[in-house]
C-alpha cells in the first residue's frame, strides 16, 4: 500500500496532479507577503522540487507534517538506516534533475476564511505535452498559511484500498475456480448452510458477518501454528485491513475493528455484473439494492453522514467497491448515487425461490438483506433503507415529532439557525403575555396530537446536493386527501438538521 514511500514523501504535491513532467516551482515571486497562500504554496513547491525536506516541512500544517514524519520513519524502519539513506539520496538527485527548466505560473488563488486553494500551471521548454496543473490546499494555523495534504492523502488511501479490494476479489475468484473444478462449489459466503445442523466447510457454512467469513477464508484459526504458516497467513490477510483500519496483533485475533470490507452474501452466477460484491465498510450497504429501476439517483450516504465510523482514512470522503464483473470503483461521496453504482442498469434479484437465501451484504458486525429500494432487514428487524443520520431518517423523525405538537422535542432535529429563529418568536410571544402563550402552546399541542392520529408517512423522494438536502413525504389518512410535505435540511458538524424557512 505504501510503495515508493520516499519518492511520494518528496514529491507528493507535484506528483499529485502532474505526473512526472516536472517537480519544480522555478522560484517564487518576490514582493509578496510571506503569509499569502500563493507565496507559501510556491515556497513549498520549490523546497519539494529541490528535495529540501526540512524547508518543505516548515510550510506543512501540523497534520501533514505528522503524516510526513510517520511515513519517513516507517520507511526507515522497513529499509534500515543504510538502505533508507541510499534511497533517499537517489530520490533527491532524481527530483532535482527533473526540476530543471520548469516554469510555474499562478493560475488561481481562492480564499475562504481559514482555508485556501492555490492553483498553478507548470510547463517546460521543449516539452510538447499539455501544461500540467498543481492544486494545493492550505489552512491557516496560528495566523500563518500552511500546506494541507490531507485531501490528497484520503484520495491516495482510497485508491490503495481499491488495489487491496481487487486483490481480495482475485483471490476469491481463483479459489472458486479451483473448487469448481472439483465439484461446482463456491466460497462466496452464504447465510445458511444446506447441511442439517450446519457445516464447517467455507462453501457451505452459514455466515452472519464478514469478520467470521474472512477468518475462515484466511484460516486464521491456524495462525498460532508454525511461525512460517503464521507469516503466510498474515501476508494473505493484510488485504482486509489498512488505510486507517488497524491490523490485529496477530491473525488469530481478527476482530470487527480489523475489517475494512463488507462482502456480498448468497451471490448467484446469474446476478448482474454491475452488482458491488466487495464494498468498503464506510458505506451504508442498507441503501444498496436487490431491485433497481435504472432511474433512481439518490445519494448513498457514507461515513458519519450514515452514522458509520469505519476507521478508514477516507471514511467521509470516498467509497470503494469491486463489482461482480471485477471492475474496481473509487467514488467521491458527493457522486455516490444509485445510478453511478449500478450504471443505470435495471435489475431485480429480490425474488427468491426454492431453498435459496436472499441477496445480502455481510458487514464486519452483522448482516443486511436488501429486498428493494425502500426496505431492508437488519439483525434487529425491518427498517427504512437509510442510516440513522441520513437526511430522510432525520426528516422523518422531525416530522413525526412536530406533528404531535412537541416543538421542544423537535428542536433536536433542527439546525442552529432554525432553533434560534423559533426561540426568538417564543421570546416575543412571552413578552406580550407569557401566561396566555403557555396556555395556547398546550392547546395547540393537544390539537396537533389528536390530528396526527392515523396519519401514514411515506418517503417519496430524497435529493442531496452537497451539504443540503430535500426530502419529500406523502402524508395520508383514511377518508382524507393525501398531502405532500417537503422538508429541507442542511449538514451541521457532520449531521443532518432540518432548516425551516422564515
Amino acid at each position: 500500500m505504501k510503495k515508493a514511500m520516499i519518492l511520494a514523501a518528496l514529491c507528493a504535491a507535484v506528483l499529485a496532479g502532474c505526473g512526472e513532467k516536472y517537480e519544480s516551482s522555478g522560484g517564487y515571486a518576490s514582493g509578496k507577503s510571506a503569509e499569502t497562500p500563493e507565496t507559501v504554496a510556491r515556497k513549498f513547491l520549490e523546497a519539494m522540487a529541490t528535495a529540501d525536506l526540512d524547508a518543505a516541512r516548515k510550510y506543512m500544517c501540523a497534520d501533514t507534517a505528522k503524516d510526513f514524519d510517520a511515513s519517513m520513519e516507517e520507511e526507515k524502519k522497513k529499509r534500515g538506516e543504510v538502505e533508507f539513506t541510499k534511497r533517499l539520496e537517489k530520490a533527491k538527485k532524481k527530483t532535482k534533475e527533473k526540476s530543471k527548466g520548469v516554469k510555474i505560473e499562478k493560475k488561481d488563488v481562492k480564499i475562504d476564511g481559514d482555508k485556501a486553494t492555490a492553483t498553478f500551471t507548470a510547463s517546460k521548454e521543449g516539452d510538447k505535452r499539455k501544461d500540467d496543473e498543481i492544486k494545493l490546499n492550505l489552512v491557516k494555523e496560528d495566523g500563518e498559511w500552511k500546506v494541507d495534504m490531507s485531501a490528497e492523502k484520503k484520495k491516495s488511501s482510497a485508491y490503495a484500498a481499491g488495489s487491496q479490494g481487487r486483490k481480495l476479489y482475485q483471490g476469491i475468484l481463483s479459489a472458486n475456480m479451483s473448487l469448481q473444478r472439483n465439484g461446482n462449489k463456491t466460497i462466496w459466503p452464504k447465510t445458511k448452510s444446506s447441511t442439517s445442523g450446519g457445516s464447517s466447510k467455507i462453501w457451505d457454512k452459514g455466515y452472519r458477518n464478514s469478520r467470521d467469513y474472512f477468518a475462515d477464508l484466511f484460516d486464521v484459526k491456524n495462525a498460532g501454528a508454525p511461525e512460517k504458516q503464521k507469516k503466510e497467513i498474515m501476508e494473505d490477510v493484510n488485504v482486509i485491513f489498512g488505510c486507517g483500519v488497524p491490523a490485529p496483533a496477530d491473525a488469530g485475533r481478527l476482530g470487527p475493528e480489523n475489517i475494512m470490507w463488507c462482502i456480498a452474501g448468497n451471490l448467484q452466477d446469474s446476478y448482474p455484473g454491475v452488482l458491488p460484491v466487495i464494498v468498503s465498510a464506510n458505506v451504508d450497504v442498507s441503501r444498496l439494492l436487490a431491485r433497481y429501476d435504472g432511474e433512481a439517483d439518490d445519494i448513498v450516504p457514507i461515513g458519519r453522514a450514515a452514522g458509520i465510523d469505519s476507521g478508514l482514512e477516507f471514511n467521509d470522503d470516498y467509497a470503494v467497491f469491486i463489482r461482480k464483473n471485477g471492475a474496481t470503483e473509487v467514488v467521491p461521496a458527493k457522486k455516490l448515487t444509485l445510478k453511478r453504482i449500478y450504471q443505470g442498469q435495471a435489475f431485480d434479484i429480490s425474488n427468491v425461490s426454492g431453498n435459496r437465501e436472499p441477496f445480502c451484504y455481510l458487514t464486519p458486525k452483522g448482516k443486511v438483506e436488501c429486498s428493494g429500494p425502500k426496505t431492508c432487514f437488519t439483525p434487529k428487524g425491518k427498517v427504512e433503507s437509510n442510516g440513522p443520520n441520513a437526511p430522510e431518517a432525520v426528516a422523518q423523525k422531525f416530522l413525526e415529532t412536530a406533528m404531535t405538537g412537541d416543538i421542544d422535542a423537535a428542536k433536536k432535529y433542527m439546525s442552529k439557525e432554525t432553533v434560534m429563529m423559533l426561540d426568538g418568536f417564543e421570546e416575543m410571544a412571552k413578552k406580550q403575555d407569557e401566561k396566555k402563550y403557555k396556555e395556547e402552546k398546550e392547546q395547540q399541542k393537544k390539537k396537533a396530537k389528536e390530528k396526527s392520529k392515523g396519519v401514514k408517512i411515506e418517503k417519496k423522494d430524497v435529493k442531496v446536493d452537497g451539504d443540503k438536502a430535500t426530502v419529500t413525504f406523502k402524508l395520508s389518512k383514511e377518508g382524507e386527501k393525501a398531502e405532500e410535505e417537503k422538508i429541507e435540511l442542511v449538514k451541521e458538524d457532520g449531521e443532518w438538521k432540518v432548516a425551516l424557512k422564515k
